[in-house]
């Protein structure tokens, strides 16, 4: 095959996975699945178009393409809200993976007559739930950002545990429990270290603006990832752990630089998802599945109705969790990329049976998705927890509007910031800037001076946000006399309602006047939790 060849394949494969991701998003199910369908639909076994048994070069594949994703998910994941769901997130990717693995061994073991080594294998490849497959779910789930928050911490921190679990195994004879431990730990630690370490000084780097240009940052933030996950691999911890650490801590640290960076960071990691699914997809050979269809449907019901809502139930044991979250968190555990990729590792490694738990673990794979990759929405909304059922309880959907004014002292440190540098809540919006007397339409790359007065819309329940907001930037004994540096509050209502939001669209334009509207609840279809602002 010639070089044109290639990459004329390498195109066409490209926007058939972005149609396949755009159909799957239109009709709910994940787009992983269908871009698995295309793999295997041109493969050996399907039309034979694209002859790829390398299961070795696939693996190679699928670690970067995963490495990528988690950063991506690290990066855009907000650790200041992090903060307040790290207990459940961290409890249900490590104790949680680990208990999802025994209970799924145990099972496949009494259910499936398999050998000991092969079920704690199984359990430990199907133990986590995929990076590739929650983060693009969350994106247009619609849930509660509590739930959203701790299903985003969990895929990124129990994809390493379950990595390190297989490698553990596979490269232990006989599964030594005190050498599995031993280098589970390990990698662990070192993972950890090494994500720190890369985040904390690649941020402080970045900041130094030693680059000219935004595009220079958004591709020195790629070499950052692959460093973390170089360097955490070459000194034998978990390169997973330490890319989406690292992702954690760029994001956070970087604020500033977060919308054009991220904007970059998404389109490679929907470049390696999609290239991810299609890869598997083409590997695996469909005739092979027949055999192992009734074994792997077994374990994906086991993993979805028995072994994950044991690990959720038992670590939510008094945290606060209604008994339809915990539904929701226990049904939300897709499997995807991370389990298929694991089962790559016995077949190269030579374990005995590798081809046989491959070929289990990709029909799991495919239940998981058609099980729970299609229904998780619905559920949500049945149970009323997403954003929007969250929002008209609370009749947040129906928020007043309300304008307010924040004048920038001295001694604020909104001072020289962008527009979008100013991390606005997502239902506020800043319309204009009063400067010397004149009154300015800003854009995304405004700078704030000192002695700006600058003019906010804002949903009336998230008016508290935008205040602890301004007291980040400001001394309290600095605000302005009428409220922690507001200097005016009005809530327009009726006809002055409609009034005040017209004139919004003289200043974002028909397009963003609608997304704004619709963050606000006006027009009743879409809450303030479910849209974020635009144009900053």
């Amino acid at each position: 095959m010639t070089a044109g060849h290639i990459i004329l394949v390498t195109g066409a494969l490209l926007l058939v996975g972005v149609a396949a991701a755009s159909i799957g998003r239109r009709l709910e199910i994940p787009a992983f699945l269908l871009s698995l369908v295309v793999g295997m639909a041109i493969g050996s076994d399907g039309a034979g178009w694209v002859r790829f048994d390398d299961y070795v070069t696939a693996q190679h594949i699928g670690t970067a393409c995963l490495a990528v994703i988690l950063f991506e998910g690290g990066w855009r994941t907000n650790l200041a809200e992090m903060r307040s769901v790290w207990v459940s997130a961290v409890g249900l990717a490590l104790p949680g993976t680990i208990l999802t693995a025994a209970t799924t061994a145990i099972a496949a073991a009494v259910l499936l007559q398999l050998p000991p080594f092969e079920a704690m294998l199984l359990g430990a490849i199907l133990a986590s739930t995929d990076g590739a497959a929650v983060f693009g779910l969350l994106r247009r789930s619609g849930l509660r950002r509590r739930l959203v928050l701790i299903l985003e911490g969990e895929t990124g921190l129990n994809d390493p545990v379950a990595i390190l679990l297989v490698v553990s195994l596979v490269d232990t004879p006989g599964g030594d429990p005190a050498t599995v431990a031993m280098l589970f730990t390990k990698g662990i630690l070192l993972g950890l270290l090494i994500g720190i370490v890369v985040g904390l000084l690649g941020a402080a780097l970045l900041r130094s603006g030693w680059l000219p240009s935004d595009a220079l940052y958004a591709v020195a933030s790629l070499g950052l990832a692959g460093l973390a996950f170089g360097v955490a691999e070459t000194i034998g911890g978990s390169g997973f752990l330490a890319v989406y650490v690292a992702g954690l801590l760029l994001g956070h640290e970087l604020r500033h630089a977060r919308r054009f960076i991220g904007v970059f960071q998404q389109g490679v990691a929907t470049f390696a998802d999609i290239g991810l699914f299609i890869t598997f997809g083409l590997v695996v050979h469909p005739g092979g599945l027949l055999p192992a269809a009734a074994e792997g449907a077994a374990v994906a019901i086991i993993v979805a109705f028995v072994a994950r809502p044991v690990a959720v139930w038992l670590l939510t044991i008094r945290t606060g969790f209604t008994r339809g979250e915990k539904v929701l968190l226990s049904w939300a555990g897709l499997r995807g990329a991370v389990p298929m990729l694991l089962a790559t590792i016995p077949i190269t490694a030579h374990v005995p049976g590798g081809q046989a738990i491959f070929d289990v673990t990709f029909v799991a794979v495919l239940a998981s998705a058609l099980m729970q990759g299609t229904t998780v929405g619905p559920l949500a909304r049945m149970l009323r927890l997403t954003a929007a059922a969250e929002g008209s309880a609370s009749d947040g959907a129906d928020a007043d509007v309300v304008e307010m004014e924040y004048r920038v002292p001295p001694v604020s440190e909104a001072a020289g910031m962008r527009a979008y540098d100013l991390q606005l809540p997502r239902a506020a919006v800043l319309t204009s800037v009063i400067r010397s007397g004149r009154t300015l339409v800003p854009t995304g790359t405004t700078r704030v001076r000192v002695h700006d007065t600058l003019r906010f819309l804002v949903a009336s329940d998230v008016i508290d946000v935008l205040e602890a907001q301004i007291g980040k930037w400001d001394r309290p004994s600095s605000w302005a006399a009428q409220g922690r540096g507001v200097t005016s509050v009005t809530t327009p209502s009726g006809r002055d309602r409609g009034s005040t939001l017209l004139s919004g669209l003289r200043v974002f334009g028909a397009a963003e006047w609608v997304t704004w509207k619709r963050m606000l609840g006006v027009s009743g279809r879409k809450s303030p939790d479910r849209t974020r602002v635009t144009g900053f």
